[in-house]
């Protein structure tokens, strides 16, 4: 099996550290910072509260994103998936980012795997003629 320079595995580890950094950095900001110089008048606890909360939020939106980035490909895999298995191998796999991941490397090899589908109906209908 082929090492990949920017496998799955170190995409969703480097995606969980930046979130990590970004919320952690960003909470300790407002409360360390924000907090005593405008919101004096809003209770300690209460803010902390807060702005955990809005940290798991975003945290929440921003996994969203990152999911669509890893099952957009595997979407697309799986309707060329579906098209061959009806017998529709005429079509290509559209593969829009070219990344050095597994998702990639299933994509290239369904591809290829029709473009032989494709050879070898084209030579049994030539045997046919």
């Amino acid at each position: 099996m082929k090492k990949h320079a920017f496998s799955l595995r170190k995409q969703l580890v480097l995606f969980v550290v930046t979130l990590a950094v970004v919320t952690y950095t960003t909470s300790f900001l407002f409360i360390e910072f924000l907090y005593p110089k405008m919101f004096t008048n809003v209770d300690e606890s209460l803010f902390q509260i807060v702005t955990y909360g809005l940290g798991v939020m975003w945290s929440g939106v921003l996994a969203a994103a990152f999911s669509l980035v890893l099952v957009r490909p595997l979407e697309r895999l799986d309707v060329a998936a579906e098209k061959a298995a009806a017998g529709q191998i005429g079509s290509d796999i559209e593969v829009k980012f070219k990344r050095d991941d597994e998702i990639n490397a299933v994509s290239n090899s369904f591809q290829k795997m029709l473009e032989s589908l494709r050879t070898m109906v084209e030579t049994i209908e030539a045997n046919v003629d």
